[in-house]
């Protein structure tokens, strides 16, 4: 977590910066990347603490909040970094900003709940084609929402000792 958190610190101005496409003819078009406010997190339970740094760093540094909702199968992981934010804003005497980050711990209806909230601006979600389906039916519920969903878990992390290889 620490070393993908450090190399995207390490290049977050150089692509948070605006992008300038054009400037001639009297027209400069600008990509200029604006925070979206508040976003949920909702990791896959097999590699919460990747899954996570790879949306959670990019939001925070991008100016968000972020509401994390971790698998019911690894709820510590939330509550870890959420400890280990906390600490953190501490040490950098920034008290203040602890409300960037919180950590929930939800069922499936209270989920839709909230991915459905009208001031939730953007969902991440990492699991199953059917969790990903509810996500995105109950993301639209309440106008518009970026999601970004990576579904069906199809990158095995091991091969075991009876699998038929061959096949």
């Amino acid at each position: 977590f620490k070393e993908r958190a450090d190399y995207m610190i390490s290049i977050a101005k150089k692509e948070l910066d605006d992008k300038v496409l054009t400037d001639n003819n009297n027209v400069k078009k600008i990509i200029k990347r604006v925070p979206f406010g508040i976003g949920v997190i909702i990791p896959a339970w097999n590699y919460p603490y990747l899954i996570t740094a790879n949306s959670l760093i990019p939001s925070l540094i991008a100016g968000n909040t972020v509401i994390f909702k971790g698998s019911s199968q690894t709820p510590s992981v939330g509550i870890i970094l959420k400890e280990t934010m906390d600490e953190t804003l501490e040490d950098m005497e920034e008290t203040d900003l602890k409300s960037i980050f919180s950590n929930l711990i939800l069922d499936h209806k209270d989920t839709q709940y909230l991915v459905r909230h009208k001031d939730v601006k953007y969902i991440n979600f990492t699991g199953s084609v059917e969790g990903g389906k509810q996500i995105l039916k109950s993301s639209m519920e309440n106008g518009f929402k970026s999601v970004t969903l990576e579904l069906g878990g199809k990158d095995s992390a091991y091969v075991c000792d009876n699998a038929n290889l061959k096949l």
